[in-house]
């Protein structure tokens, strides 16, 4: 009977290993006012930096990260953000996750961009790149966000120290 448990053990410890090494991580959709989530996921490569929170990617579409905002290229720490999104995401592969709109009035792709595990979107917010910008209906990451954009101001970090008297969060 010891045997037998120990071997369940075993078998049950060796299984959830796999399941956690082999686990894709994508956000799962939520419902909400009346909006249904239609998380998707691609997986692309990028092509060329537009600006912070802008990318293109093979084929020349057009990618705009859902939840978040960075300054533009002639505003404080805009430079900055954007040499910042080049480190993380220039010339990789992405993963690209849907939250409900597909599409912005710019005929961009909204999108959550993940490298490898890194959750781009939320790294540029946590780190003082970034403010967050909660558009409704994709607000699957709108309380991350938050906590990710109060961790940076609280610790002072990127554009809250540079530019901590022009940074408008009310957009």
């Amino acid at each position: 009977m010891k045997r037998i448990l120990l071997v369940l053990a075993i078998f049950l410890v060796i299984g959830a290993t796999y399941v956690v090494i082999t686990e894709v991580r994508l956000p799962k959709p939520e419902l909400g006012d009346g909006g249904q989530a239609t998380s998707s996921a691609e997986i692309t490569k990028v092509t060329r930096i537009v600006d912070g929170d802008t990318i293109e990617i093979e084929g020349g579409r057009r990618i705009r990260y859902i939840g978040i905002d960075t300054p533009e290229i002639n505003e404080c720490f805009g430079t900055a953000a954007t040499d910042e999104n080049s480190l993380l995401v220039n010339g990789k592969a992405v993963r690209l996750v849907s939250d409900v709109s597909d599409t912005d009035t710019y005929g961009r792709l909204l999108r959550y961009v993940y490298v490898g595990n890194e959750f781009v979107n939320d790294t540029l917010v946590r780190q003082g790149f970034a403010v967050t910008e909660p558009v409704r209906p994709d607000i699957l990451f709108a309380s991350q966000f938050l906590s990710a954009q109060n961790e940076a101001k609280n610790s002072n970090r990127g554009l809250w120290r540079a530019c901590n008297s022009s940074v408008d969060t009310t957009r």
